[in-house]
Protein backbone atom coordinates (compact mmCIF):
# COMPACT_ATOMS: atom_id res chain seq x y z
CA UNK A 1 0.00 0.00 0.00
CA UNK A 2 2.85 2.42 0.85
CA UNK A 3 4.35 1.74 -2.58
CA UNK A 4 1.02 2.54 -4.21
CA UNK A 5 0.87 5.92 -2.49
CA UNK A 6 4.42 6.70 -3.62
CA UNK A 7 3.45 5.91 -7.20
CA UNK A 8 0.40 8.19 -6.96
CA UNK A 9 2.48 11.01 -5.49
CA UNK A 10 4.97 10.73 -8.37
CA UNK A 11 2.21 10.80 -10.99
CA UNK A 12 1.63 13.09 -13.93
CA UNK A 13 0.92 16.23 -11.90
CA UNK A 14 4.58 16.81 -11.02
CA UNK A 15 5.72 17.19 -14.59
CA UNK A 16 2.62 19.21 -15.46
CA UNK A 17 3.51 21.75 -12.76
CA UNK A 18 7.06 22.08 -14.00
CA UNK A 19 5.82 23.01 -17.46
CA UNK A 20 3.52 25.78 -16.18
CA UNK A 21 6.16 28.50 -16.14
CA UNK A 22 4.58 31.39 -17.99
CA UNK A 23 1.76 33.78 -17.12
CA UNK A 24 -0.13 32.79 -20.27
CA UNK A 25 -0.05 29.12 -19.28
CA UNK A 26 -1.17 29.98 -15.76
CA UNK A 27 -4.13 31.93 -17.09
CA UNK A 28 -5.11 29.06 -19.35
CA UNK A 29 -4.92 26.61 -16.47
CA UNK A 30 -7.10 28.79 -14.26
CA UNK A 31 -9.72 29.09 -16.99
CA UNK A 32 -9.57 25.36 -17.56
CA UNK A 33 -9.96 24.71 -13.84
CA UNK A 34 -13.12 26.79 -13.70
CA UNK A 35 -14.49 25.05 -16.77
CA UNK A 36 -13.54 21.60 -15.52
CA UNK A 37 -11.49 20.76 -18.61
CA UNK A 38 -7.92 20.38 -19.73
CA UNK A 39 -5.98 23.61 -20.36
CA UNK A 40 -6.87 25.15 -23.70
CA UNK A 41 -8.89 22.15 -24.83
CA UNK A 42 -12.52 22.76 -23.88
CA UNK A 43 -14.01 19.31 -23.44
CA UNK A 44 -11.20 17.51 -25.26
CA UNK A 45 -9.75 14.23 -23.91
CA UNK A 46 -6.66 14.39 -21.68
CA UNK A 47 -3.39 15.08 -23.47
CA UNK A 48 -1.54 12.09 -24.93
CA UNK A 49 1.28 12.38 -22.41
CA UNK A 50 -1.14 12.49 -19.49
CA UNK A 51 -2.93 9.37 -20.74
CA UNK A 52 0.32 7.45 -21.29
CA UNK A 53 1.44 8.31 -17.78
CA UNK A 54 -1.96 7.26 -16.41
CA UNK A 55 -1.64 3.94 -18.27
CA UNK A 56 1.83 3.37 -16.83
CA UNK A 57 0.69 4.05 -13.28
CA UNK A 58 -2.32 1.77 -13.65
CA UNK A 59 0.02 -0.96 -14.91
CA UNK A 60 2.20 -0.47 -11.84
CA UNK A 61 -0.83 -0.60 -9.55
CA UNK A 62 -2.53 -3.66 -11.03
CA UNK A 63 0.14 -5.46 -13.05
CA UNK A 64 -1.05 -8.12 -15.50
CA UNK A 65 -4.67 -7.60 -14.45
CA UNK A 66 -4.61 -4.13 -16.03
CA UNK A 67 -2.62 -5.14 -19.08
CA UNK A 68 -4.69 -8.24 -19.83
CA UNK A 69 -7.94 -6.28 -19.51
CA UNK A 70 -7.00 -3.01 -21.21
CA UNK A 71 -3.88 -3.69 -23.23
CA UNK A 72 -1.16 -1.24 -24.19
CA UNK A 73 -1.30 2.53 -24.86
CA UNK A 74 -2.74 3.28 -28.28
CA UNK A 75 -5.02 0.25 -28.37
CA UNK A 76 -8.80 0.18 -28.59
CA UNK A 77 -9.34 0.16 -24.81
CA UNK A 78 -6.85 3.01 -24.45
CA UNK A 79 -8.78 5.14 -26.95
CA UNK A 80 -12.05 4.31 -25.21
CA UNK A 81 -10.65 5.47 -21.89
CA UNK A 82 -9.26 8.62 -23.42
CA UNK A 83 -12.63 9.54 -24.90
CA UNK A 84 -14.37 8.58 -21.66
CA UNK A 85 -12.17 10.94 -19.65
CA UNK A 86 -13.11 14.04 -21.63
CA UNK A 87 -13.01 17.15 -19.45
CA UNK A 88 -10.91 15.52 -16.72
CA UNK A 89 -7.80 17.55 -15.83
CA UNK A 90 -4.37 16.13 -14.96
CA UNK A 91 -4.98 17.13 -11.34
CA UNK A 92 -8.20 15.14 -11.34
CA UNK A 93 -6.47 12.14 -12.92
CA UNK A 94 -3.94 12.25 -10.10
CA UNK A 95 -6.78 12.36 -7.58
CA UNK A 96 -8.30 9.29 -9.23
CA UNK A 97 -4.96 7.51 -8.91
CA UNK A 98 -4.86 8.39 -5.22
CA UNK A 99 -8.29 6.83 -4.82
CA UNK A 100 -6.96 3.64 -6.39
CA UNK A 101 -4.06 3.66 -3.94
CA UNK A 102 -6.31 4.27 -0.94
CA UNK A 103 -8.66 1.43 -1.83
CA UNK A 104 -5.98 -1.13 -2.57
CA UNK A 105 -8.27 -3.27 -4.73
CA UNK A 106 -6.83 -6.25 -6.55
CA UNK A 107 -8.65 -5.46 -9.77
CA UNK A 108 -8.67 -2.12 -11.63
CA UNK A 109 -11.85 -0.05 -11.70
CA UNK A 110 -14.00 0.18 -14.83
CA UNK A 111 -13.93 3.46 -16.72
CA UNK A 112 -17.17 5.00 -15.27
CA UNK A 113 -15.99 4.27 -11.72
CA UNK A 114 -12.55 5.76 -12.30
CA UNK A 115 -14.10 8.89 -13.80
CA UNK A 116 -16.18 9.33 -10.64
CA UNK A 117 -13.08 8.85 -8.51
CA UNK A 118 -11.41 11.68 -10.44
CA UNK A 119 -14.09 14.14 -9.29
CA UNK A 120 -13.69 14.70 -5.54
CA UNK A 121 -16.56 15.81 -3.35
CA UNK A 122 -16.14 18.95 -1.22
CA UNK A 123 -15.67 16.68 1.81
CA UNK A 124 -12.77 14.92 0.06
CA UNK A 125 -11.01 18.27 -0.16
CA UNK A 126 -11.68 19.17 3.47
CA UNK A 127 -14.48 21.60 2.55
CA UNK A 128 -18.02 21.73 3.94
CA UNK A 129 -20.55 19.61 2.07
CA UNK A 130 -22.71 21.23 -0.59
CA UNK A 131 -25.91 21.23 1.47
CA UNK A 132 -24.22 22.77 4.50
CA UNK A 133 -22.46 25.36 2.33
CA UNK A 134 -25.65 26.36 0.50
CA UNK A 135 -27.71 26.76 3.69
CA UNK A 136 -25.02 28.89 5.29
CA UNK A 137 -24.67 31.06 2.19
CA UNK A 138 -28.41 31.74 2.06
CA UNK A 139 -28.57 32.47 5.79
CA UNK A 140 -25.62 34.85 5.68
CA UNK A 141 -26.87 36.58 2.53
CA UNK A 142 -30.21 37.29 4.20
CA UNK A 143 -28.58 39.13 7.10
CA UNK A 144 -27.72 42.80 7.07
CA UNK A 145 -24.01 43.40 6.61
CA UNK A 146 -23.74 45.13 9.99
CA UNK A 147 -24.90 42.00 11.87
CA UNK A 148 -23.57 39.31 9.53
CA UNK A 149 -21.49 36.83 11.49
CA UNK A 150 -18.33 34.97 10.59
CA UNK A 151 -18.34 32.52 7.69
CA UNK A 152 -17.48 28.96 8.75
CA UNK A 153 -15.14 28.50 5.76
CA UNK A 154 -13.64 30.92 3.19
CA UNK A 155 -14.76 28.63 0.35
CA UNK A 156 -18.42 29.24 1.18
CA UNK A 157 -17.89 33.00 1.26
CA UNK A 158 -16.11 33.05 -2.10
CA UNK A 159 -18.75 30.86 -3.76
CA UNK A 160 -21.53 33.03 -2.32
CA UNK A 161 -19.97 36.28 -3.52
CA UNK A 162 -19.36 34.78 -6.96
CA UNK A 163 -23.03 34.06 -7.51
CA UNK A 164 -24.12 37.21 -5.63
CA UNK A 165 -25.34 37.73 -2.06
CA UNK A 166 -28.34 39.72 -3.30
CA UNK A 167 -29.34 36.89 -5.62
CA UNK A 168 -29.00 34.32 -2.85
CA UNK A 169 -31.16 36.43 -0.56
CA UNK A 170 -33.91 37.22 -3.04
CA UNK A 171 -34.18 34.40 -5.58
CA UNK A 172 -36.19 31.26 -4.99
CA UNK A 173 -34.24 28.12 -4.11
CA UNK A 174 -35.04 26.66 -7.52
CA UNK A 175 -33.09 29.53 -9.10
CA UNK A 176 -30.51 30.32 -6.41
CA UNK A 177 -29.32 26.79 -5.70
CA UNK A 178 -28.03 26.01 -9.24
CA UNK A 179 -26.11 29.30 -9.20
CA UNK A 180 -24.46 28.44 -5.91
CA UNK A 181 -23.75 24.83 -6.88
CA UNK A 182 -21.95 26.00 -10.01
CA UNK A 183 -19.91 28.55 -8.05
CA UNK A 184 -19.07 26.01 -5.34
CA UNK A 185 -17.97 23.45 -7.93
CA UNK A 186 -15.56 26.03 -9.34
CA UNK A 187 -14.20 26.71 -5.85
CA UNK A 188 -13.71 22.96 -5.34
CA UNK A 189 -11.81 22.63 -8.64
CA UNK A 190 -9.60 25.56 -7.76
CA UNK A 191 -8.96 24.03 -4.33
CA UNK A 192 -7.94 20.76 -5.99
CA UNK A 193 -5.58 22.77 -8.21
CA UNK A 194 -3.84 24.05 -5.06
CA UNK A 195 -5.43 27.48 -4.66
CA UNK A 196 -6.10 28.75 -1.16
CA UNK A 197 -8.91 31.16 -0.34
CA UNK A 198 -8.45 33.94 2.18
CA UNK A 199 -11.05 34.48 4.86
CA UNK A 200 -13.17 37.62 4.47
CA UNK A 201 -11.95 40.62 6.44
CA UNK A 202 -14.44 41.38 9.23
CA UNK A 203 -15.88 44.87 9.49
CA UNK A 204 -13.85 46.96 11.91
CA UNK A 205 -15.59 48.14 15.06
CA UNK A 206 -15.25 51.82 16.08
CA UNK A 207 -12.26 52.41 18.35
CA UNK A 208 -14.37 54.46 20.74
CA UNK A 209 -17.95 55.54 21.18
CA UNK A 210 -18.86 59.20 20.82
CA UNK A 211 -21.13 60.46 23.65
CA UNK A 212 -23.27 63.47 22.77
CA UNK A 213 -24.15 65.94 25.49
CA UNK A 214 -27.79 66.94 24.87
CA UNK A 215 -27.45 70.30 26.62
CA UNK A 216 -24.40 71.26 24.57
CA UNK A 217 -26.12 70.07 21.41
CA UNK A 218 -29.18 72.25 22.08
CA UNK A 219 -26.95 75.22 22.76
CA UNK A 220 -25.11 74.69 19.48
CA UNK A 221 -28.41 74.51 17.59
CA UNK A 222 -29.54 77.75 19.28
CA UNK A 223 -26.38 79.56 18.23
CA UNK A 224 -26.79 78.31 14.69
CA UNK A 225 -30.36 79.68 14.60
CA UNK A 226 -29.15 83.06 15.83
CA UNK A 227 -26.52 83.17 13.09
CA UNK A 228 -29.12 82.34 10.45
CA UNK A 229 -31.51 84.91 11.88
CA UNK A 230 -34.24 82.41 12.82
Amino acid sequence: MQRAHEIANQSLTGRQRQDADTSTRSKQEQEATENGSSPGSGSEPPAERAMVELWEKMSEFYGHRWESQYGQPGGRAYQTWRRGLRGITPKQLAFGLSRCADRGDDWPPPLPTFRRWCQPTPEDLGLPGLEQAYREAVRMAGQHESIRGDWSHPAIYHAATQCGLFELATLTEAKARPLFERAYQIVCRRTLAGEEFAAPIPRALPTRATVVDRTAAKAAVGRLKEILGR
